[in-house]
């Protein structure tokens, strides 16, 4: 199946769940959201929330790769070839994580302070909410980009107004 059609599939399913849950949730009741779970996410607005639920995406998408190669190394059925498989792949998202955030924390220094920037095997997705988009704007963004990850990728840039 397409990258892009899994992505778009997860982030609408959790985006669905997230939305029927908060329809049936009473409200009044003291339920604790988080079932007493330590949550790292300031939301202050409604694009705050589109913003949050697209890193909790991404981080839960990473955490399920990690384990699955986790799996395979723990696995006594794996050849020694699939463990350093496996090992070199958690090394290679690691490292792609990381520069994903050096990516970003690059466009809020230069002005773009709600982005979220997500990279695989041959796109680059970034969601901006900026009122006042021009063709400018997605050259700088795309030359951060190039500047970081290479020419390799094909870049996305979506607006969230």
């Amino acid at each position: 199946m397409n990258k892009k059609v899994v992505t778009f599939l997860s982030l609408f399913s959790l985006v669905l769940i997230l939305s029927i849950y908060y329809v049936i949730s009473p409200f009044g009741n003291n339920i604790d959201p988080n079932n007493g779970l330590n949550v790292n996410v300031q939301v202050n607005n409604e694009n705050d929330e589109y913003f949050a639920s697209l890193e909790v995406a991404k981080e839960d998408n990473y955490q399920e790769y990690i384990d699955e190669m986790n799996a395979i190394i723990a696995s006594s059925e794996c050849t020694n070839e699939q463990k350093k498989v496996a090992l070199e792949n958690i090394e290679k998202r690691k490292s792609q994580k990381e520069l994903e955030n050096k990516t970003t924390a690059e466009l809020k220094e230069i002005g773009y302070s709600k982005v979220f920037l997500e990279v695989s095997k041959c796109d680059i997705f970034v969601v901006v909410n900026y009122p006042e988009f021009t063709n400018k704007d997605a050259a700088k963004i795309m030359s951060t980009i190039f500047k970081n990850f290479g020419t390799n990728y094909k870049i996305e840039i979506a607006l969230k107004s």
